[in-house]
């Protein structure tokens, strides 16, 4: 007969671990949903003087309250995992969920539109820096070779976990709206604030990639395409022949940029204001009568045009953009003026400054002559690259020495 061990009977393990996750979790949950107190992340100094205290806390619990039960548990394995757990479902929800500043947030089910201000965050990146910490104060005396690469690891994580909690209310956001031609040195945050930057920015040029457009046919006394053919349009390519309801359509021409020319043909160009166009062959199948003329996607210089045939309109849909950039002037005292072009994904580096292309004039489109850029600018960054190699480092190590445990085992095995 085996006697089952009981929660909370030492010693405990995981299901003690994850028993505090949930109690956290839940704890969290009803602060968030029954509390109108957000807890705001600090700003420089006191975030850097929270944290300096908070590691003061953890040296007195090591060093008075070391040899408790719970201190010892708390550098273990099991709460190491739990904490962990914990942390990443928080940060997953983030992900998830569409976050929102405080101000501006809209009511959400336990304020999960507004994690990185709420309880719920702060709990979970305190007991994950709690059980981080004690565990590097286990292990990182004596100094073994294998307890510092130990050290390394975990201390990287735990400075990654400090800059994403604690350090993030000091990254600076601000949008920067600027038209062609025009020069801007202002900044606007999403509270309002407006932020004068160490240089100036001139738009050259705004342009903007389009997919092809999709080829449909609408029904003339709805003005609408039927729901079972709008999730499987066909992107317009020259040579392609589809059978949409009771018409075979054939692509004999497709110009991605061109102008009209008359009323009833169009021409490739290179106009910064032209449009998508296409020749087509259409065959209505009920009874075999063949149709050609052009489609378009229109412009700010002509109309969209379409093929009508009985209660029916072939068109192209309006194209979608497929990538987006701006090419700029940056302008700095006593520099000379340099160009970059910034697209999304792909941003520059500036005075400090990283500047990143979020947006345009939607409802232009193509034509847009507006940029919507972002500076961020992030003053913790190097404490993260910091992080990240010294986790690298402690990791790299382990694998390592691994490896050779492995290799001396298999060196034993063929002897």
């Amino acid at each position: 007969m085996t006697n089952e061990r009981t929660i909370w009977q030492k010693p405990w393990s995981y299901k003690e671990g994850f028993t505090i996750a949930a109690g956290i979790l839940l704890i969290g949950l009803l602060l968030n949903e029954f509390t109108t107190l957000h807890f705001q992340l600090p700003q420089w100094p006191w975030n850097i003087i929270l944290g300096l205290i908070y590691l003061s806390i953890l040296l007195l619990a090591k060093f008075v309250f070391g040899r408790t039960y719970f201190v010892q548990w708390l550098s273990s394995l099991p709460a190491a995992i739990s904490a962990i757990l914990l942390f990443l479902l928080v940060v997953l929800t983030m992900g998830l969920i569409p976050q929102q500043e405080i101000h501006a947030a809209t009511p959400y089910l336990f304020d999960l539109n507004t994690l990185k201000n709420s309880w719920l965050f702060f709990l979970c990146l305190i007991y994950l820096l709690t059980v981080l910490g004690l565990t590097i104060f286990r292990r990182i005396y004596p100094f073994t070779v294998r307890n510092i690469a130990f050290t390394l690891q975990h201390g990287g994580l735990w400075i990654l976990a400090f800059t994403a909690g604690l350090a993030s209310a000091d990254v600076e956001r601000y949008q920067i709206p600027v038209y062609e031609n025009q020069t801007v040195e202002y900044g606007y945050s999403v509270q309002g604030h407006t932020i004068q930057f160490p240089f100036k920015i001139h738009l050259i040029d705004f342009s903007i990639d389009e997919f092809p457009a999709k080829l449909a046919v609408v029904d003339a006394k709805t003005n609408d395409i039927d729901q079972s053919d709008r999730n499987n349009l066909s992107l317009i390519t020259e040579g392609l022949t589809v059978n949409i309801r009771h018409f075979t359509i054939k692509v004999l021409k497709y110009y991605p940029s061109a102008l009209e020319q008359g009323d009833t043909t169009y021409v490739p160009s290179k106009d910064s204001l032209s449009g998508q166009a296409a020749f087509l062959e259409i065959t209505d199948r009920r009874n075999g009568k063949v149709h050609t003329g052009w489609i378009s996607s229109g412009s700010p210089l002509f109309a969209a045009s379409y093929i009508q045939i009985d209660d029916y309109y072939i068109a192209m849909t309006i194209p979608q953009p497929k990538k987006f950039s701006s090419t700029v002037k940056i302008l700095m005292p006593d520099r000379q003026a340099q160009v970059y072009r910034i697209a999304v994904n792909q941003p520059i580096r500036i005075a400090g400054w990283k500047l990143y292309q979020i947006g345009y004039d939607e409802n232009m489109g193509k034509y847009s002559k507006l940029s919507v850029l972002e500076a961020v600018r992030d003053p913790w960054l190097p404490f993260v690259y910091v992080g990240i190699i010294l986790l690298m480092l402690g990791t790299s190590y382990l694998f390592w020495k691994g490896n050779q445990i492995n290799v001396k085992e298999e060196d034993h095995e063929l002897a």
